[in-house]
């Protein structure tokens, strides 16, 4: 144990989970993402439940998502990891980047 104490205080909010994701989004990235998933909101949203207020429903069987990173090869992995098909709105660069994970995808199998 430590010798050092400390006065609790109250969480901001007074949920913990809360201003865990208002602390996350307010980060900003150097890439932000825009796609459209082959898939409805509240499918992707039952799956993947920590997205839901990064979606928009489209209609029935469409949603955009919103996302951002550093990284253009981890946006490009975080969205093929949703498991359905998916047109990118921008930024270009992203377009690059998947064509080149799926490139490397294809060299592996």
């Amino acid at each position: 144990t430590t010798a050092e104490r400390f006065e609790p205080r109250p969480l901001p909010g007074g949920d913990a989970v809360a201003f865990v994701q208002r602390s996350a989004r307010s980060v900003t990235y150097r890439h932000q993402a825009r796609v459209v998933l082959h898939a409805s909101a509240a499918d992707i949203a039952s799956r993947h439940r920590w997205l839901s207020d990064d979606l928009e429903p489209l209609g029935d069987d469409r949603c955009a998502y919103e996302t951002s990173d550093d990284s253009l090869e981890w946006l490009a992995l975080r969205i093929a990891s949703l498991g359905v098909d998916f047109e990118i709105v921008g930024p270009p660069e992203l377009a690059d980047w998947c064509l080149r994970v799926a490139a490397r995808f294809e060299r592996a199998a």
